[in-house]
């Protein structure tokens, strides 16, 4: 069989094109998301009960409904909450509850009895409902958080291309094989779900995933989106559903891999939304998404396979999929190239391409049993970088080169409409709900109207635009100072990122013994307006960190026990591979600027810290070069989007998070795995009351899903570095103290050399690594550090015997995993290279799906990595490979 278009099979396929997916569930309200091909109100109605074995549908307990809303000609979605209006009747632990709906005024569904998941042509052709559901349920099921927190079970997972690292499987699968072991118990199945970022890859798709993508957009939204009014550039693209997607007749690829002309077709976009668009120089990805059709059909095919070509179970065959030819017209058999630059070597495009094909299908068999595990836990998501473009908002210069681009504004606006429609709706229904008129509603009413207007009016593009792009403006207050220093540089000129009248993706729920924070650090950044800053962007501006966080979490009810927060960028990222990623900055800059040698400095003040041990002081100010001003040129291409490199705005959100106590961060981003545990002290001030001297900090990082990459590959133990014997000691200020010490160089060597005057461009906040935290801290002017932190890893002991619950005996202890050669790089990952061989250390590179399990009776948490080894079988089942037990302060 050759491709065939989704137009020959759409008519073929049921109602339900992605879904059931169940979202936020409370004990007086649940919501389920659902993509459908015809228009019509949906009800949903919880029950408890309800197992074939028993004869029963169950009890119902309540319901509602809501009608869909329009993408497209044939895209409806919903996220319908079911709320109990009778006071005492609510969902309670240690129930198994089950959930149906029912479907009405769909065109072509006429019946005298009602039309519910179980009904011909609504999730499946026969209405057989196997492949969504547990055990002998009749329909997809959840528990309630417990009521003993000790027996809360936590999933979480990140970063899901679908063509990504080197053909290990796809980890969200693993999440069945976990709910299908528990999920008969409501206090051992899994309760929530966290997806803590990049839940697809709009910046870097498969070309052939991408010809599949236009093609399903063109026939599901009936329309295409304009893109020739967006800048004379784009003027050879024909608005056609009938038209594939166009290039300039001009348009060639020059032996160097290059063109004077654009093309918006598979393999060929990345100079469209960079020159054009005026998107990151680090953008990997030449096959970018730009239209709204496309950024939702992506959501579809990862969450669901019935979009997907029709192949025989298991198959692999291609033919079933579209040719390299169909695909890549222009590219060379021969000659590989990748965006703009040529690549010598043995690869070329189709090699590349059958690769991608691979991973592709590789990828869509795990599909059925991805949407079993979405249909039966509760899942809450936010959106790191990948779901719109790689880095965006990462600096001021990306904001005014993408603002000033009417494509680069829109495909902003295309990637964060899709998260606002497929993910956000889930975590905030009642914010979508048309009474609110909050910007949730608004934007799903003019989504719905761009689609009755076929995309038409570019009016009603722009007042979309309007409720998902954030404003921009200076913090400075009326006589031109700086009016706020938390999370940004004293006296240096930022801009915020604000949401007012657009969306706020952050949210906050209080369930009975823990609270839930989502953090939203991509559309309320602070960014340093200077052409060669020292810092980051803080990742929240203040009155953001005010609203998102402080704001939530004072003044906890005495019944919250833990505070679990989720987080896209780890807050404490791994000391190797940041350390790494400082120097390579530092390296990377035009000035070249050295390494900062480790310096001893004794100094001696007459009263002990109660903070730090005691002992002399021995410092690393290799963080005091990085905060020097010089005139350094950071580029987009340094990364420079983690909480550390803006130590201002990290220091500022662990105080804030500090009056919770005990708080548990769920990261993801860094395509690895790994879990440090934080003691976090701060000096009581009375300026500042209300803040505990101490509190605990444990942060939980699973990465990735379907995504690893270079860094978590080597061979052998090259440039190991033992941190996991080592705990980690950072002390900081945030206000003038040793930290205000210039050095200078005398016949005596380095000293440091108190100044008569502050500095006039002085950093309120300074944070410095101790490198001998068995001495005690002391200091020239009597000024302790205002907070300290110790960070230690927790790494997981146990032998290969014991790391799998089956005999181990497709396993070859001797296995090493593949080589790679990226230099110093590699040098410097060996603790995650050593983690990725049988004898599991402190870091998973392999994909993987954390498991979160909780014992605060004895102050623990445990964090159990799911993943396959290349030395398994092709039927070995994933596992808890590692496990690490983190100790609560």
């Amino acid at each position: 069989m050759a491709w065939d278009s989704l137009s020959q099979r759409l008519a073929t396929l049921p109602l339900i094109l992605a879904g059931p997916v169940l979202r936020r569930t409370e004990a007086t309200s649940v919501t389920v998301w659902l993509a459908l091909k015809k228009a019509g109100r949906v009800t949903l109605t919880i029950y408890q009960g309800g197992m074939g074995s028993q004869g029963s549908v169950g009890t119902a307990m309540f319901s509602g409904e809501l009608s869909t809303v329009q993408l497209g000609e044939n895209l409806h979605v919903v996220a319908v909450t079911a709320e109990t209006t009778l006071n005492g009747l609510f969902l309670v632990p240690g129930i198994i509850y089950s959930y149906d709906l029912e479907f009405n005024d769909f065109a072509g569904f006429n019946s005298f009895d009602p039309i519910t998941l179980a009904s011909s042509n609504i999730y499946s052709f026969d209405g057989i409902l196997d492949e969504i559901v547990y055990g002998n349920y009749l329909r997809p099921t959840f528990a309630l958080p417990p009521a003993d927190i000790n027996n809360l079970h936590i999933l979480h997972g990140s970063c899901r291309k679908p063509h990504g690292g080197t053909g290990e499987p796809d980890a969200l699968p693993y999440a069945d094989d976990i709910i299908e072991i528990h999920h008969a118990d409501a206090n051992a199945r899994p309760h929530q779900f966290y997806h803590t970022g990049d839940q697809i890859y709009a910046d870097d798709v498969a070309s052939v995933l991408l010809y599949m993508l236009d093609d399903a957009g063109k026939n599901l939204f009936g329309w295409v989106e304009p893109l020739s009014p967006l800048s004379p550039d784009l003027a050879f693209v024909q608005d056609s559903t009938n038209q594939s997607l166009p290039q300039d007749p001009q348009f060639v690829i020059n032996e160097d891999g290059t063109s004077n002309k654009y093309s918006i077709q598979p393999g060929q976009r990345l100079k469209v939304v960079q020159d054009i668009g005026g998107f990151s120089v680090d953008v990997a990805g030449p096959s970018h998404l730009i239209r709204f059709a496309e950024y939702s059909a992506m959501y579809l095919f990862v969450w669901s396979d019935v979009l997907w070509p029709v192949v025989p179970s298991q198959a692999t065959a291609t033919y079933y999929y579209p040719t390299f030819k169909q695909v890549l017209p222009l590219a060379d058999e021969k000659t590989h190239y990748k965006g703009n630059n040529v690549i010598q070597g043995d690869s070329n495009d189709k090699s590349q391409f059958d690769t991608e094909l691979n991973y592709i299908l590789s990828f869509r068999r795990g599909l059925k049993k991805v949407r079993r595990v979405l249909a039966n836990v509760p899942s809450y998501m936010m959106c790191d970088d990948h779901e719109v473009t790689d880095d965006w908002f990462i600096s001021s210069r990306w904001c005014n080169r993408v603002y000033a681009s009417p494509l680069g504004k829109r495909i902003v606006q295309n990637g964060l409409s899709a998260f606002a429609v497929f993910q956000a709706w889930g975590n905030k229904p009642e914010d979508f709900k048309d009474v609110h008129r909050k910007p949730e509603s608004l934007l799903l009413g003019w989504l719905s109207t761009i689609a009755s207007e076929r995309g038409a009016d570019p009016n009603t593009w722009v007042s979309a635009q309007n409720r998902v792009l954030p404003a921009r403006r200076l913090n400075r207050n009326t006589q031109g100072i700086t009016a706020k220093v938390q999370g940004n540089v004293k006296g240096r000129l930022t801009t915020e990122l604000v949401v007012d009248g657009v969306l706020d993706y952050s949210f906050f729920i209080l369930f009975d013994n823990f609270a839930l924070l989502a953090i939203n650090s991509r559309t309320e950044r602070g960014l340093v307006e200077n052409p060669k800053p020292r810092l980051g962007p803080a990742l929240l501006h203040p009155d953001a960190l005010t609203r998102q966080v402080k704001n939530q979490v004072q003044n906890l009810p005495s019944s919250v026990e833990i505070t679990l927060v989720i987080c896209p960028a780890p807050v404490f990222g791994h000391g190797i591979v940041e350390g790494f990623l400082q120097t390579k900055i530092l390296r990377d800059f035009d000035n070249r600027m050295a390494t900062a040698p480790t310096l001893v400095l004794p100094v001696v003040v007459p009263t002990a810290s109660p903070y730090l041990p005691m002992g002399p002081l021995l410092f690393s100010l290799k963080s005091v070069s990085l905060a020097s001003e010089t005139s350094l040129n950071i580029d987009e291409s340094s990364d420079r989007e983690g909480w550390s490199f803006n130590q201002e705005c990290m220091e500022s959100l662990l105080k804030e998070l500090s009056v919770c106590k005990k708080v548990v961060l769920f990261s993801g981003d860094v395509h690895y795995g790994f879990s440090p545990m934080v003691d976090y002290y701060r000096r009581p001030d009375p300026a500042t009351p209300g803040y505990p001297e101490r509190a605990s900090f444990t942060q939980l990082v699973c990465s990735s899903m379907k995504n690893s990459d270079a860094k978590t590959y080597s061979t052998g133990n090259a440039g190991s570095v033992e941190l996991d014997e080592k705990v980690l000691h950072y002390a900081g200020w945030d206000r003038p103290g040793l930290h205000n010490y210039k050095l200078k160089t005398s016949n005596l060597g380095v000293q440091l050399d108190p100044p008569n005057t502050p500095y006039e461009d002085n950093f309120h906040f300074v944070e410095l690594e101790i490198i001998a935290p068995e001495l005690q801290i002391v200091d020239p002017v009597n000024d302790a550090p205002q907070w300290t932190y110790n960070v230690r890893f927790a790494k997981d002991n146990r032998s290969i015997s014991e790391r799998f619950d089956y005999d181990g005996s497709d396993l070859q202890p001797e296995y090493t995993p593949p080589s790679s050669t990226i230099g110093r790089y590699i040098y410097n990952m060996g603790l995650i290279a050593r983690s990725r061989l049988l004898g599991q250390n402190i870091a998973v590179g392999y994909t993987q799906i954390g498991q979160v399990k909780f014992d605060l009776n004895q102050n623990q948490i445990y964090h159990n990595f799911w993943f396959k080894v290349p030395a398994q079988s092709d039927t070995a089942k994933p596992g808890p490979i590692t496990k690490h037990t983190l100790n609560i302060s």
